[in-house]
């Protein structure tokens, strides 16, 4: 099916949709992606498993699984983001592995997968390809794509697996530049992160030097998260990927909270439910308000509606 059209949010953008100049390459990395590669072994991504500086920094005694990092570096301000030595490549990279075997339909994406450092290859026992709508199906909303657990609440730096009472497909891109202007670079964003997963929406804001890009599934955006993270893109730019917060815009809240009535009434009529004729069932006491012109009646001694 072809994608959704980006919703035009900048007087630059010229409606990148599967028509325009860009939703051609948004359609060729989506061909690409979602091609059938379970007929050959998964590549060896590296050949030895990456390391980490476990190491301690001066003064810091503990480890912090939360964020990842050494108690006491907070000090640090402005610590610099460090380039990604390996990147995934689905096209060169993904293929069968044995996770069939062992998990079958319950499998989940392999996280050294999407970062490029994956050392099994067709020896792994989670999945080397990008997330389909059968495995967001399947997903709760306690894991993640790669079996994570979820959280209640967002980290400070929005970063990790994200929060399970909010449904969030909306990724922050920092760190880019606009030195091609401003139609370049939202070609070369849907370029590279259409790889991941279909895009619904992808918005540049050039005075800032941000973008936000949503997805389709809630999946390819956890994969997106940890597959782009300290990546380059054409310039060289180092990009910080982060979960977004929810846009305090009106007319955006109003626009998610019908697509996610549209949702729910979809998924009630592939159920089967007829919603053309659906009574309404209400206790006999209750008065349903008819206008201001209706009188009022009373009802055991109370004035009701």
């Amino acid at each position: 099916s072809k994608p959704i059209a980006l919703q035009v949010y900048t007087h630059y953008d010229k409606a990148f949709d599967h028509q325009a100049q860009g939703g051609d390459d948004h359609l060729k990395m989506l061909k690409i992606s979602y091609a059938d590669y379970s007929k050959r072994p998964a590549r060896k991504q590296v050949e030895e498993p990456p390391t980490s500086n476990l190491q301690a920094p001066e003064g810091c005694n503990e480890f912090n699984i939360w964020y990842g990092r050494w108690l006491g570096e907070q000090w640090k301000e402005n610590k610099e983001l460090i380039a990604a030595q390996h990147r995934c490549s689905i096209r060169r990279d993904a293929g069968k592995t044995k996770t069939e075997e062992r998990f079958g339909e319950a499998a989940y994406c392999c996280l050294f997968f999407a970062r490029g450092c994956c050392f099994h290859g067709s020896e792994c026992t989670f999945l080397h390809r990008i997330p389909t709508e059968d495995d967001e199906k399947r997903l709760g909303p306690l894991n993640d794509c790669f079996g994570r657990p979820r959280h209640g609440t967002d980290r400070d730096d929005m970063r990790g697996t994200g929060n399970f009472n909010r449904m969030n497909k909306t990724l922050y891109i920092g760190g880019l530049k606009m030195l091609r202007g401003a139609e370049a670079t939202h070609k070369s964003l849907l370029r590279h992160f259409s790889e991941w997963g279909e895009v619904e929406q992808l918005r540049l804001i050039p005075s800032k030097a941000i973008a936000f890009v949503t997805y389709k599934l809630r999946a390819c955006a956890e994969f997106a998260l940890e597959a782009m993270h300290c990546q380059t893109l054409d310039l060289d730019e180092l990009l910080n990927i982060r979960w977004a917060f929810d846009d305090p815009n009106p007319r955006a809240q109003e626009a998610a909270r019908e697509k996610l009535e549209r949702q729910l009434v979809e998924a009630m009529e592939k159920k089967g439910v007829d919603l053309t004729n659906v009574e309404y069932y209400h206790p006999d006491m209750y008065q349903i308000d008819q206008g201001p012109d209706h009188k009022r009646q009373r009802v055991d001694g109370g004035a009701v509606s």
